[in-house]
């Protein structure tokens, strides 16, 4: 059974310049990866890991494309590259909000 993941309150999510961002992305792939291979769902340590992953948005991926050819697959590269231009970050405080609303409105999981 999986555990839920929460952001600690007050936690504010610093995401970084691009190229941290791409690192971050890079290792919640690679996480995801050997996660699904091994059939096991991440640990409260690797779920913060896949918690950062940002999408790319702006992480400039062609100058780093190449990183990319040993970890996705060329369908995974394409749709990577693809979501570049309609990729948008969304603030842990509006994403706090909101799930306060569903809540109040009943939704629980």
């Amino acid at each position: 059974m999986s555990q839920e993941f929460y952001f600690p309150e007050g936690q504010v999510l610093d995401l970084g310049a691009p190229s941290i961002r791409f690192e971050n992305n890079k290792k919640a792939i690679l996480l995801a990866k050997e996660l699904a291979a091994s059939n096991r769902a991440a640990t409260p340590e690797e779920q913060e890991t896949l918690s950062k992953y940002v999408g790319w948005g702006d992480s400039r991926l062609s100058g780093r494309v190449r990183e990319l050819k040993d970890i996705l697959t060329e369908e995974e590269l394409r749709l990577a590259s693809a979501s570049s231009l309609n990729a948008h970050y969304t603030s842990l405080d509006i994403i706090r909000a909101m799930w306060g609303a569903v809540e109040r409105l009943g939704f629980s999981s």
